[in-house]
C-alpha cells in the first residue's frame, strides 16, 4: 500500500474484509504503520462514515464489511482490495461496483485479491474466479445462476473431504457449466436482435397486404412468421401447442 500511495498522492482505498474482529486488527496494525484508517460495519451509521471518509483528508482507508458492497458510491477511490475474497462471483461484482461507477476519474482500477497460497481459497480463485473473468467483465443477468452454482458448491467443498487435486476437479467442473451458461446467455443475446426484428417484419406484411384490400387470415400469418424464419433462421420450425405445424 505504501508503494501504491507514492505513486497516487492523497487517492484514497476501499478494503472489504467479513469480520468485525479482523478489520479492527488491520486498523490496528494500519495504524502503526502510520496510516489513517476508518472502519464500517453493520450497526454503525454508515452515512456518517463515508462522509468522514471522503471528506477527511487523513484518512487514507477505509476498513468495511459486506455493509459497504451495496448501495454506496466510492468512485473518489480507484483501488479495491479483497483481503476476504467471496466466493460468489455476484459479490464480488457488488464490491467492485462501489469504485467502478459514474464519475470514476481513472481510466483503470485496480483491484487487489489476498489469498493464501495452496488453500480452498486460492484454488476457488485460480479455476473459478479468475476463469469466468469476474474482475474484468461484468455478469449481467446470471447473477441468479451464479449464485446457485456457487453455493452448491460450497455445500459440496465443505460437506466432503476432499484431496486438493479433488477439489481443483469439483471447481473445475462449475466453472465449465457456468462458462457454457454464459456463452448460451451471450448467444442468446446476440440474436435478440434478430428475434425482435421479425414483429416489423410481419407488421409490414400485414399492412401492405391491407393495403390491398386483404383480409388477413390465420393461414396468412403463418406464412409470414413462417418466411422470415426460413430466411433469417434456417432450419427452424413453427410450432403450435409443441406440435410441428405442415402446411
Amino acid at each position: 500500500l505504501k508503494g501504491y500511495w507514492r505513486e497516487n498522492v492523497g487517492k484514497k482505498v476501499v478494503l472489504f474484509a467479513f469480520y468485525r474482529n479482523t478489520l479492527y486488527y488491520l486498523a490496528k496494525r494500519l495504524a502503526e504503520a502510520g496510516v489513517k484508517s476508518i472502519v464500517l460495519h453493520g450497526g454503525m451509521d454508515k452515512s456518517e462514515v463515508l462522509r468522514s471518509f471522503e471528506g477527511d483528508d487523513s484518512v487514507q482507508i477505509l476498513l468495511s464489511s459486506e455493509v459497504a458492497s451495496e448501495g454506496v458510491d466510492l468512485q473518489f477511490s480507484s483501488l479495491l482490495v479483497n483481503y476476504d475474497l467471496p466466493w460468489n462471483p455476484a459479490r464480488i461484482e457488488q464490491r467492485i461496483g462501489r469504485i467502478d461507477r459514474i464519475g470514476q476519474a481513472e481510466a483503470k482500477i485496480l483491484i487487489w485479491n489476498l489469498v493464501y497460497e495452496d488453500t480452498l481459497d486460492e484454488r476457488v480463485h485460480d479455476r473459478l474466479l479468475e476463469r469466468l473473468n469476474v474482475f474484468r467483465q461484468a455478469l449481467g443477468s446470471m447473477e441468479e445462476l451464479l449464485g446457485a452454482e456457487v453455493r452448491q458448491l460450497t455445500v459440496d467443498l465443505l460437506s466432503h473431504r476432499r484431496t486438493p487435486r479433488q477439489e481443483e476437479e469439483r471447481i473445475g467442473v462449475a466453472a465449465m457449466a457456468l462458462e457454457r451458461n454464459r456463452r448460451d446467455e451471450e448467444q442468446l443475446n446476440a440474436q435478440a436482435s434478430k428475434l425482435l426484428g421479425h414483429g416489423d417484419y410481419i407488421q409490414n406484411k400485414a399492412k401492405a397486404a391491407m393495403d390491398l384490400g386483404r383480409y388477413i387470415r390465420g393461414d396468412d400469418l403463418y406464412h409470414f412468421v413462417k418466411d422470415y424464419l426460413e430466411v433469417s433462421f434456417p432450419g427452424s420450425r413453427v410450432m403450435v401447442n409443441d406440435e410441428p405445424v405442415r402446411k
